[in-house]
C-alpha cells in the first residue's frame, strides 16, 4: 500500500561530457563556460498508496519534499528523510489519509528502503495500523 518515487526535474550533468576543443580560451562560447553545475539533480518525491478501496489519498499523491521543508530543523543544514521523520510522516500524513479511504481493514506495506525498516518506523506502523 505504499509507493514513493523521486521524479527528477532536470537532467543530470555528466562532467565527463563537458569537453570543449579550442586553440584559445576566447574561442569557447560563454554558454558552456558559465553554465552552473549541480552535484545532485533536483526532484520531487511523492507518496501515496493503492488499495482495494481506491487511491490513498483520493485526490493524488502527497508531495513529501513540501512536507519535509515544513519540519523544524537547523537552518544551516538541509533536511533529509530519515527513520524518525518517516515515522512522523506516517503518523501525521499517511495514517490519516489511509483512514479516510480504507477505515481499519488494510495492510500497510512498504519497500525495503533502510529508513522504512528502522525500529521506530516498524513500531509506529505496528501501533497505528495493527491495533
Amino acid at each position: 500500500m505504499d509507493f514513493s518515487r523521486k521524479f527528477i526535474l532536470e537532467s543530470h550533468s555528466n562532467p565527463h561530457n563537458k569537453g570543449v576543443w579550442a586553440t584559445r580560451f576566447e574561442e569557447i562560447p560563454s554558454i558552456p563556460r558559465e553554465r552552473p553545475t549541480r552535484k545532485f539533480a533536483s526532484g520531487i518525491i511523492f507518496w501515496g498508496g493503492i488499495s482495494y478501496e481506491g487511491l490513498v489519498p483520493k485526490n493524488g499523491p502527497i508531495d513529501v519534499i513540501s512536507w519535509l521543508k515544513k519540519q523544524p530543523t537547523d537552518k544551516k543544514k538541509r533536511t533529509y528523510m530519515n527513520g524518525h521523520l518517516y515515522a512522523k510522516f506516517i503518523k501525521e500524513v499517511a495514517h490519516p489519509e489511509t483512514q479516510k479511504v480504507c477505515g481499519r481493514d488494510f495492510i500497510f506495506q512498504d519497500d525495503t528502503d533502510s529508513k522504512q525498516r528502522t525500529k521506530i518506523v516498524l513500531r509506529t506502523v505496528d501501533k497505528l495500523f495493527n491495533d
